[in-house]
């Protein structure tokens, strides 16, 4: 009769090398409100996988507060030009986000920390 080895890391084993919170730093992210909340994991954790995905989620959304902080103020003080470019931000931006934040949180969980495409290191 032959024997199959089950070389799969067990649960408890598998969470020193990736953590919980590191998995769903990214869903956090997806709320509006909770940017905060991700910049206090990204600082308070010990965790490198906790960190590495909360620096990966920080630096998109960072860039996309970046990004309408600089748009809407130019749209509806400066210049109508830039309403059109303003909602494209907000709502590519918007989409993006929500994709970005489930694709990370899927490659988190098998053990890769995803860096969002387009985003810049900002940390």
């Amino acid at each position: 009769m032959a024997t199959t080895t089950h070389t799969e890391t067990p649960g408890p084993e598998l969470l020193e090398e990736r953590s919980l919170l590191g998995i769903f730093v990214h869903l956090f992210a997806l709320i509006p409100i909770a940017l905060p909340i991700v910049a206090a994991v990204y600082v308070l954790s010990d965790h490198p996988y906790t960190v590495e995905n909360a620096r990966n989620a920080l630096n998109w959304h960072l860039t996309i507060l970046g990004l309408i902080l600089v748009f809407f103020p130019l749209a509806f003080y400066v210049w109508d030009v830039f309403v059109i470019p303003a909602a494209l931000v907000f709502l590519v931006g918007g989409t993006l986000s929500w994709i970005f934040g489930i694709v990370a949180t899927a490659k988190a969980i098998f053990g890769t920390a995803w860096e969002y495409p387009l985003a810049p290191e900002l940390l």
